[in-house]
Parts: C-alpha cells; sequence; structure tokens
C-alpha cells in the first residue's frame, strides 16, 4: 500500500518553530521544533529533527532528540538514530537503529 504524502519537505529545509498538519508528512530536511499531525510522519535518512514528533504512525529513518508519540506504530529503520522517549502501541526497530531511551507501550494514544 503506497501512503500519500501531502507535504513534503527536502533536505535544503530548514525550519525553526513548530510545524502541525492534519495530512502526512514525509521530511527530508531539518526541522529545530515540534511536529504534530493526525497523519504520517515519515523522517527520511538525511532529516534531523530536534524537538518532539506526535503522529498517527511513525516511520524514522534520521535523526532526532526529541520524544515520539504515535497513536499506533513507530518504525525506526537501520539508519535511525533516536536519543528520547518513544510512546506507542506498536514498535518495530531494525537491526542497527539506536535508541537512548525510554518506551512506553499505550493501548490509545490521543493526538489531541
Amino acid at each position: 500500500m503506497s501512503i500519500k504524502f501531502q507535504t513534503k519537505l527536502n533536505k535544503q529545509t530548514l525550519i525553526k518553530g513548530n510545524l502541525i498538519s492534519k495530512s502526512n508528512i514525509h521530511i527530508d530536511g531539518n526541522i529545530k521544533g515540534n511536529i504534530k499531525t493526525n497523519g504520517k510522519i515519515h523522517l527520511g535518512e538525511n532529516s534531523k529533527v530536534k524537538g518532539d514528533i506526535q503522529g498517527h504512525s511513525l516511520d524514522i529513518e534520521g535523526g532526532i532528540e526529541g520524544n515520539l508519540i504515535a497513536q499506533t506504530k513507530i518504525s525506526l529503520s537501520e539508519t535511525a538514530v533516536v536519543k528520547g522517549d518513544l510512546c506507542y502501541t506498536n514498535l518495530s526497530i531494525e537491526q542497527g537503529g539506536r535508541l537512548k531511551g525510554k518506551c512506553n507501550v499505550s493501548e490509545l494514544v490521543s493526538s489531541d
């Protein structure tokens, strides 16, 4: 199943401030601020985020320094580097993916 990303930020993008959306977001750039959406968030391999991320599901390939909250699943690829706590209903970490933080399983995580 292919996911359509309504918001795409390329690797030349730098955002200083919070990003709030209701749609799916694909990020390859740098963000210094929090990210929140009701949709899916995909952080590409070149992405760097310093802030908290909250969404329906999170696919992480890049680097993040902040907490991750997903209503459903968090997936960390082999290139992911996460420094922060995770809250999710389902977690997947590929071999090589790095996590420094606490993992909290929740039956239902609100995006409000």
